[in-house]
């Protein structure tokens, strides 16, 4: 084969995987656990969590939630302000953070369950 025609293969193999690997993150959803379920293996990773706002203060462009399940309570964050009323009853995606010792999620999606 000549150069010119294993270039074309070669880009035509990349853009398909490309294509691929993005319908694929759109369609996968982090698992989702339980607040209790939340551990070390966890750090630094994306997750789903259905909980009910037992707090919410919104400040200057930012949100501070502390939920619950039947489970236990953690405190989440996003940088929106959210219109959302305590006691409501959310799912939320986010990544799993360490601060102050304690876990803690930064929200990325969040969605009204009731």
């Amino acid at each position: 084969m000549k150069k010119e025609h294993l270039t074309k293969i070669s880009l035509m193999i990349s853009i398909v995987g490309t294509l691929v690997l993005i319908t694929l993150a759109e369609y996968t959803h982090p698992p989702i656990l339980k607040i209790n379920e939340i551990t070390d293996e966890h750090l630094e990773s994306k997750i789903t969590l259905q909980a009910k706002i037992l707090t919410i203060r919104n400040n200057d462009g930012l949100s501070f939630l502390i939920l619950s399940d039947s489970t236990g309570t953690i405190k989440a964050l996003t940088f929106d302000e959210l219109d959302i009323e305590k006691n409501s009853k959310i799912e939320i995606e986010g990544v799993v953070e360490k601060y102050q010792g304690e876990f803690e999620i930064l929200i990325d999606k969040i969605n009204l369950l009731e």
